[in-house]
């Protein structure tokens, strides 16, 4: 468990990251840069501070190309001392995906990973190890752990379960009767929101479907692969708020199941309705926000004898990360996004990836396919067996260069 101070010192980090992501995205470099100033301690001192804020506010006045300011970004990697703190790493590496410069960023996060993965913490360890794919280091982490453990290590025993095979770790099973009688045993599809291809085989009828439910996503097309159909539906915290606010209890109850990622869908009042299980403590810095597909996988995978599949899933590795039938409302903009997410700001989509760590997604995601616990189609096995490092240098063609 973190100590008070360690617990406040990301409470600090957070904050700082979110006040120059909005700066970035509102074009205000000077607080870009005031912020950074203030906050050097946390971002490795007053030159690292520098250096990050002139990169990021000449990002956002385009004093600096996509190409300058990732050259920059590589240069302050090579001159870091190699006993940088973890802490450090994300964060830059958070800064730099957050103005497009994702390919520049892998070196930040690597490095990351390498550090956690020499810890003298065991979950740490652990979790290095996981990111940095490497299974028998997370045995080794496991097989060191304390006795009387913290609860994260539930989450680390079961993924390790997953991951080997059943060879190492220890299962975690969901105890909810009501859902384990639905899903138990059953084939399970996990649908988009990402388009499938053309000559994907359509899901059998006795295949459960699962998909992500948002503000303007409820119900889909009937030519779809899964004929529109779902059975279970996953919504994130933002989403189920709006949910809320709106009075849609009633439009949700035409689902067989919801899962959401907070408490907060008790107040719609629903019979059929949970909290998933979470992935959170499974990525690498308590900043790192879930994604809900993979979300969905872990929860699933908490079912004895289930099989997860997935389908319409790229890990937005493709300039169509939506369907037109699967883009989100956007309550706070009042609007509709296009079919990369983004309603039209400069670097929304960088600011929201940078926020998800996206890249620690895809290996936590990568890690449970090589192993067989989920399967993906044709588009999604190609882009969970990239390299951390190859995947985002595609995320950089897609959204870093043309600054979405």
């Amino acid at each position: 468990m973190a100590s008070l101070r360690e617990r406040f010192l990301a409470v600090k980090r957070r904050e700082m990251l979110e006040t120059v992501k909005s700066a970035i995205l509102d074009g205000e470099s000077n607080t870009i840069r005031s912020a950074l100033s203030s906050a050097r301690t946390l971002i490795g001192g007053r030159d690292t501070a520098q250096t990050v804020a002139g990169i990021v506010s000449g990002r956002v006045t385009e004093e600096l190309n996509h190409a300058q300011a990732s050259a920059r970004w590589s240069e302050l990697h090579v001159s870091l001392p190699r006993d940088t703190k973890s802490e450090v790493w994300f964060l830059l590496e958070s800064f730099a995906q957050a103005v497009g410069c994702f390919a520049a960023s892998a070196a930040f996060g690597e490095s990351g990973f390498a550090t956690m993965a020499q810890s003298r913490n065991t979950y740490t360890r652990f979790v290095g190890a996981l990111h940095s794919r490497n299974l028998d280091g997370a045995i080794d982490a496991w097989t060191s752990r304390p006795r009387g453990s913290a609860p994260e290590w539930d989450d680390a025993g079961h993924y390790l379960w997953l991951w080997s095979g059943g060879d190492a770790g220890t299962a975690q099973w969901s105890t909810d009767s009501s859902w384990l009688s639905l899903v138990g045993a059953k084939k399970v599809a996990i649908v988009g929101p990402a388009p499938t291809s053309p000559d994907s085989p359509a899901i059998s009828e006795s295949t459960l479907v699962g998909r992500i439910i948002a503000p303007g996503v409820l119900e889909w097309p009937e030519t779809d692969i899964a004929r529109g159909r779902c059975d279970l539906a996953y919504a994130n915290s933002k989403s189920t708020k709006w949910f809320v606010a709106q009075g849609k209890a009633a439009e949700l109850e035409r689902f067989r199941y919801l899962s959401f990622r907070t408490s907060s869908g008790d107040a719609l009042g629903l019979t059929r309705s949970r909290v998933a299980f979470h992935h959170k403590r499974l990525l690498p810095m308590p900043w790192d926000r879930t994604n809900m597909v993979p979300l969905a996988a872990w929860d699933l995978l908490h079912v004895p004898e289930v099989s997860v599949s997935i389908a319409g899933t790229t890990f937005f590795a493709s300039r169509t990360a939506y369907t037109a039938n699967d883009v989100r409302f956007d309550a706070e903009r009042n609007k509709s996004t296009d079919q990369a997410g983004s309603t039209g700001i400069v670097f929304e989509r960088c600011v929201s990836f940078s926020h998800h760590n996206i890249g620690a997604h895809l290996n936590v995601m990568s890690n449970l396919a090589e192993a067989g616990a989920v399967s993906f189609d044709r588009e999604g096995s190609a882009v969970v067996a990239m390299s951390y490092r190859d995947y985002l240098a595609e995320i950089d063609e897609f959204y870093g260069i043309p600054k979405i």
